[in-house]
């Protein structure tokens, strides 16, 4: 038996034909995934914890070049944008610096106003 025939045995039903309908074959996935993270790492200068969020933002990122109209990859996108924010005020109560706002409102002036 080989080891993907074992490996399927034994986690059947965790992944299917439907995934890779939706994302591509896992090979090219990763290859894609990889290439962009490649150049995040190469690029990026920051703290390591938003370049986690980034890569898992490019890997749905990938996701959506397979399948466009995937709702729930765009919503992993928003969630893991707002986790990132989230570390952003997590390292500024560590720091003890106050809150920053949190709440976008556009207003019809055009002006960008934020709101607590």
């Amino acid at each position: 038996m080989s080891n993907v025939s074992t490996f399927d045995k034994e986690v059947s039903g965790l992944i299917n034909k439907d995934r890779q309908r939706d994302y591509g074959h896992p090979a090219d996935h990763f290859l894609h995934s990889s290439d962009i993270k490649r150049a995040l790492r190469a690029a990026f200068k920051g703290d390591e914890r938003y370049l986690h969020a980034l890569e898992m933002i490019a890997d749905k990122m990938v996701r959506l070049c397979n399948s466009p109209e995937h709702l729930d990859s765009w919503i992993d996108i928003a969630g893991y944008a707002r986790t990132a924010v989230m570390v952003m005020d997590h390292s500024d109560a560590v720091a003890g610096l106050p809150a920053k706002p949190t709440e976008y409102i556009a207003t019809t002036d055009n002006r960008d106003v934020w709101s607590k």
